[in-house]
């Protein structure tokens, strides 16, 4: 059962992030990212609280991607 709540806490930290940065710049969303993942490295993987550091940092990545997908493809079609 513990899987499943954390699967529901990992769920409700990227609706949070998402939410929290929802039409945030590039720059922004790079800066988010770099301070969650160097928090989750000051922090032992033990210490209270981890497992929703590194849902935090998951979820910035994955929208720092998304981010710089985005801005890959509108350079490559303003080139075009």
């Amino acid at each position: 059962m513990a899987g499943a709540d954390d699967d529901a806490r990992t769920d409700d930290v990227t609706r949070e992030v998402r939410a929290a940065y929802a039409g945030a710049t590039w720059f922004e969303l790079a800066r988010a990212t770099s301070e969650a993942h160097h928090a989750l490295e000051r922090a032992g993987a033990r210490e209270p609280g981890a497992d929703v550091r590194r849902a935090r940092y998951a979820a910035l990545r994955a929208m720092l991607d998304e981010a710089t997908e985005n801005v890959s493809t509108h350079c490559l079609h303003a080139r075009l």
